[in-house]
């Protein structure tokens, strides 16, 4: 049946990922309250709204790791920025606290300089990156790969891209240098 071998594949993908340190032992005890920490850019409640794990609600240590990943995913933290730690209350409720390190800066503009084979909604399909979202050096050099690789499984064997703007957690744009060179024949 594959249902159930897909729900125990995302379920094991998502232990996986998750932050080790939730505390199985506080499953089915009452959440107390969320308490995200070190949060300056997102808002509490932007940050709880990503989360099914709700005050008042049972704890739930696989929901838990769900809220990590969604909250991960969201690109709004750095790729370890997430993490979760727990306290038993006095009156045996569950505080949760929410540890993130957010990405502070967000792209300003993304240029692609010498770019002439591509559209630049390839480019945006391949890359991800948008204006507005947040900025994340190692995504961005990631996307310059992508760059490179698709050029390159496109025929031009020789095409080379480098970031130019965008490795830098300071930057507020991303500028992408890209020399694609020839397309190279195989030989015959």
């Amino acid at each position: 049946m594959i249902v159930p071998c897909t729900l125990l594949g995302y379920a094991l993908a998502i232990a996986a990922i998750a932050d080790p340190s939730v505390d199985r032992d506080l499953a089915g005890k009452i959440v107390a309250d969320i308490i995200p920490v070190n949060n300056q850019v997102h808002d509490r409640a932007s940050i709880l709204s990503q989360m099914k794990t709700r005050a008042g609600s049972k704890y739930d240590p696989l929901t838990m790791r769900v809220d990590v990943y969604r909250l991960k995913s969201t690109r709004w933290f750095k790729p370890s920025g997430v993490r979760v730690s727990t306290v038993l209350t006095a009156d045996g409720k569950v505080c949760v606290f929410v540890h993130v390190a957010e990405l502070s800066n967000t792209v300003g503009d993304v240029m692609y300089l010498g770019n002439k084979h591509l559209s630049e909604r390839e480019l945006q399909n391949l890359t991800k990156l948008r204006k507005g979202s947040p900025l994340d050096p190692d995504a961005n050099q990631r996307a310059a790969e992508a760059i490179q690789n698709k050029l390159r499984a496109d025929g031009r064997a020789y095409a080379t891209v480098s970031l130019l703007e965008g490795d830098r957690p300071s930057d507020n744009r991303i500028v992408f240098g890209i020399a694609e060179g020839p397309i190279v024949a195989p030989p015959r």
